[in-house]
């Protein structure tokens, strides 16, 4: 049995549609749920004990994989995404950690470019939402000693890629 924990969002979504086709001998529980919208130290260190507590709770029972970020940015949303990731290889012998870039949506930074409430700067990794819940799948029956893979998609100039987002606007 694969059980998609939340699973609300877009990737969510995608991957709950494709999962209900597959069966495995084991259970897997994939941890999806994150606030993703408070980055403040309070929301996060919350989420970050809620996640802890799953572990704690689930740690015996099933493999658990938990779905995280790729980023670097300086804020505590990856601090307690970061943590989460160390807690449960610590703690968890049945367990993988995925880290994707930035997906290919309608929110995040291309929904911020779109709207112009962020400026374009360096480079960034994009995939899409199909490819990282395919992503998913073909680690759920990963067994090996390694337990973090951080996922790349395609790199592409911040410029570049708002370009791309504003090339149909209208005047």
């Amino acid at each position: 049995m694969i059980k998609l924990l939340n699973g609300n969002g877009q990737l969510g979504s995608i991957l709950s549609q494709k999962i209900k086709s597959i069966d495995f001998d084991k259970d897997i529980l994939i941890y999806h749920t994150w606030n993703v919208w408070d980055r403040g130290q309070k929301e996060q260190e919350l989420e970050y004990f809620k996640f802890k507590n799953f572990v704690d709770e689930n740690k015996n029972k099933s493999k658990i994989v938990f779905i995280s970020t790729s980023s670097d940015n300086n804020n505590y949303y990856v601090h307690y995404k970061q943590k989460s990731e160390a807690y449960l290889i610590l703690n968890a012998d049945d367990c993988l950690v995925i880290k994707f870039p930035n997906l290919i949506g309608k929110k995040g930074i291309f929904q911020r470019l779109k709207n112009k409430t962020a400026e374009p700067y360096g480079v960034i990794d994009v995939l899409s939402l199909e490819e990282a819940a395919d992503k998913i799948i073909d680690l759920l029956n990963y067994e090996g000693l390694v337990k973090s893979f951080a996922i790349s998609g395609e790199k592409i100039r911040a410029s570049t890629l708002n370009k791309i987002i504003h090339a149909f606007d209208e005047g």
